[in-house]
């Protein structure tokens, strides 16, 4: 199997499942490393997929959710807690910038 052809079936796989798929377990069913599906993930994000990380793996990003901007100032030590909330309230971070 080549990667071109991998990485269309992890999209498939991401596609047809309603719950995050780990890197571990995608690298199970291909027989390659966790590192080649970081890899993978990161390559097909960069040709426009939307995919998401979450604590529990990776999934597309749902079309309907709603997004928001958050701006915050505070001191570096909290900005690790502040994010581990939104994530366990449900929210997903898609970018941070300093």
């Amino acid at each position: 199997m080549t990667g071109s052809e991998r990485r269309e079936q992890i999209r498939s796989k991401l596609s047809q499942t309603q719950v995050p798929v780990s890197a571990t377990t995608l690298a199970k069913q291909f027989n390659v490393s966790r590192q080649t599906i970081v890899g993978d993930i990161s390559l097909l994000r960069a040709h426009g997929t939307a995919i998401v990380a979450t604590l529990q793996g990776y999934e597309l990003e749902k079309a309907d959710q709603p997004t928001a901007v958050l701006v915050c100032r505070h001191f570096p030590n909290e900005a690790m807690q502040e994010m581990a909330l939104i994530i366990h309230a449900g929210g997903i971070i898609k970018d941070v910038e300093v």
